[in-house]
């Protein structure tokens, strides 16, 4: 049995938008979930981007945890691919600024990892894209939408 599993997370600050994952078995034409509990957002906001932030995804078997940490004018990218009882965990980071009600990210950052073994393949990959986003709250998490493409934006809970 030859698995190949692709989670693709570009934080384009569309943030955890995995890439249809590649799976040579059953997973492969299985839709990735969003399975963040967002029942948390309730209560007063924090009014502050920075802090750490969490979404969760799942396809198949796969789980694909994003955290997401904001502070001291840098953004790190935490991502854990999970599969079969194997775990690849790779982070990214890059300068931003600060604006009022938005964060500029300076600079992209991509990183991949992939596990190769008789019977079983794992490829894991995050990044960071560089432009500007806004940043608003839904209760306790933290909205982020793309500056320049507004139907992109992603909703993360506070770890």
């Amino acid at each position: 049995m030859k698995i190949l599993v692709w989670p693709l997370l570009a934080l384009a600050l569309t943030a955890c938008m995995p890439g249809i994952e590649e799976v040579t078995d059953d997973n492969s034409n299985k839709p990735v979930q969003d399975i963040t509990d967002y029942s948390i957002c309730n209560g007063n906001p924090s009014g502050s981007v920075n802090g750490n932030w969490v979404t969760r995804q799942k396809q198949g078997d796969m789980m694909i945890i994003n955290n997401m940490k904001i502070a001291d004018s840098k953004i790190v990218m935490t991502t854990e691919c999970s599969y079969m009882g194997r775990s690849l965990t790779l982070e990214v980071s890059s300068w931003i600024n600060y604006l009022n009600s938005g964060i500029t990210i300076q600079s992209a950052a991509f990183k991949r990892h992939k596990i190769e073994e008789t019977g079983f393949n794992m490829l894991c990959e995050t990044a960071i894209t560089a432009g500007t986003f806004n940043y608003g709250f839904r209760g306790r998490c933290l909205t982020l939408t793309n500056a320049e493409k507004t139907t992109e934006s992603s909703t993360w809970v506070p770890r």
